[in-house]
């Protein structure tokens, strides 16, 4: 932070540190929107390890969607999203608004491998939002 009546040497900010800071945000803005785009489940599944522990967004087509409730007695759904080639598991909390059949579009985070008590997922996306066209 700059004082008051502090000159840019004061500072510590001088032209050759703001270029490259510059260069810096950009970078990191850049490769965040060109993970935003929509990905298939065929390219997530190919190249697992890539999107590991990443957010993402992927679109497809509803298949097999169960709503379920958590011992808690919380619904959550589950269903596969498929691109004609290949289908990504999917849960999201709540309750859905989507049909089976449906086109939807589901930002969430992709894992791996997920192991929760003695059960263990492969290739799943737990999904924040789930938008249905």
């Amino acid at each position: 932070m700059v004082r008051a009546g502090a000159s840019r040497r004061e500072s510590g900010l001088s032209p050759r540190h703001v270029l490259p800071l510059g260069l810096t945000i950009l970078a990191v803005v850049s490769s965040s929107v060109a993970l935003a785009r929509d990905r298939s489940p065929s390219e997530i599944l190919a190249s697992p390890d890539l999107y590991d522990g990443r957010a993402l967004v992927i679109a497809g087509t509803i298949g097999n969607l169960k709503e379920l409730l958590s011992k808690r007695g919380n619904p959550y759904y589950v269903f596969e999203l498929e691109d004609g080639r290949r289908a990504i598991r999917v849960v999201s909390f709540g309750n859905t608004l989507c049909k089976a059949g449906a086109y939807a579009t589901v930002e969430g985070r992709f894992r791996k491998v997920k192991r929760q008590g003695q059960e263990t997922v492969y290739n799943e996306v737990e999904a924040y939002r789930v938008t249905c066209r």
